[in-house]
């Protein structure tokens, strides 16, 4: 090939690879350019929505501790009120048992012959206990009232009233005559012929003179261990105010004669509704065989082991309503 042939096409070659270069060189600076011009547009776009969320992020926040600002000051107010009710219901816990007989009552009435077992569900008792003297007679009774807590404390002391009166007031002594009109008083004080309460109470009731006991029951029966062994007296299938579908509501006494140093036992059904973890109740049935086999011993040892049975029955299961145990030895 001649020399001046080859020279032009290395010039042609040349050339070419300049274009070539010139190409993607001006191809680079337009994908630079156009890079640099949409992350621009991003960017604000970016910034833009970035601002507007910050703004919501603090509005939201804003309103966040208002709300929360609200809320403790609900709770504060809440909480208060809460230790107002609470103070007002331990106020009245002192005024029900300032009611109850004292300890000098009981110890002039039976000496050191007399335990009282008595178990609050709430701070305030649906259940209560009763004791008073006339001449050479001793009354005691315990009262279940229906509920527990402030509803069941109310009418425990509409039960207390009604039975000073009758008794202390009235004179009367006959323990079915006195249920007879505790249940009239009941029904009038709640209104119940016309209203539509038919909360009540259940009652055992003795009256104690000497050896000689005549007791009447409400709902409720009265153990007394006498001839070494556990016996029962059931009350009538009637309670103290509720519904009355009967003309006239009576009550029946019934009398025992004990010997000395037999035992009564007067309760509220608190012990045998007690259920342990399991869900199983203490029981009638139990409550009767523990005092059977603990009656012989004395006062205050019995008290104690039925607190260490009931305590070991119940464990840290809660208390399912009021307890009220009396025994008084004759």
């Amino acid at each position: 090939m001649p020399i001046n042939k080859l020279h032009s096409n290395e010039d042609e070659s040349s050339n070419l690879f300049k274009q070539e270069d010139n190409i993607c060189r001006r191809s680079e600076e337009i994908i630079r350019n156009k890079t640099e011009n949409i992350s621009n547009e991003e960017y604000s776009l970016l910034a833009k929505n970035y601002k507007k969320l910050l703004k919501q992020t603090k509005r939201l926040i804003r309103i966040g501790d208002m709300q929360q600002l609200k809320l403790d000051q609900a709770n504060k107010e809440l909480s208060e009120k809460n230790q107002q009710i609470t103070d007002s219901i331990y106020y009245a816990r002192r005024i029900q048992q300032a009611m109850l007989p004292s300890k000098d009552a009981t110890q002039e009435a039976f000496g050191e012959n007399a335990f009282v077992i008595y178990r609050p569900h709430s701070i305030v008792s649906g259940d209560f206990y009763w004791l008073t003297h006339t001449e050479r007679k001793i009354l005691i009774a315990a009262i279940d009232c229906t509920g527990h807590g402030v509803s069941g404390a109310f009418l425990s002391m509409i039960g207390n009233t009604l039975l000073n009166k009758i008794v202390l007031k009235d004179r009367i002594h006959n323990p079915a005559r006195i249920l007879e009109q505790l249940h009239r008083g009941v029904r009038s004080e709640l209104q119940q012929e016309t209203g539509n309460i038919s909360d009540g109470m259940d009652v055992c009731l003795c009256c104690i003179d000497g050896i000689n006991v005549t007791f009447a029951g409400a709902k409720r029966p009265l153990y007394y261990f006498s001839q070494q062994q556990l016996q029962e007296l059931k009350g009538d299938r009637k309670s103290i105010g509720g519904r009355q579908k009967e003309e006239q509501r009576t009550f029946t006494n019934q009398e025992i004669i004990l010997n000395p140093g037999d035992t009564l036992y007067l309760s509220s059904d608190g012990i045998a509704d007690q259920p342990n973890p399991q869900g199983k109740r203490f029981g009638s049935r139990r409550l009767k065989a523990l005092l059977n086999e603990i009656a012989p011993y004395s006062m205050t040892k019995q008290e104690h082991l039925i607190r260490i049975q009931l305590e070991m029955h119940q464990q840290d299961e809660l208390q399912r309503d009021d307890i009220t145990l009396l025994g008084v030895r004759v």
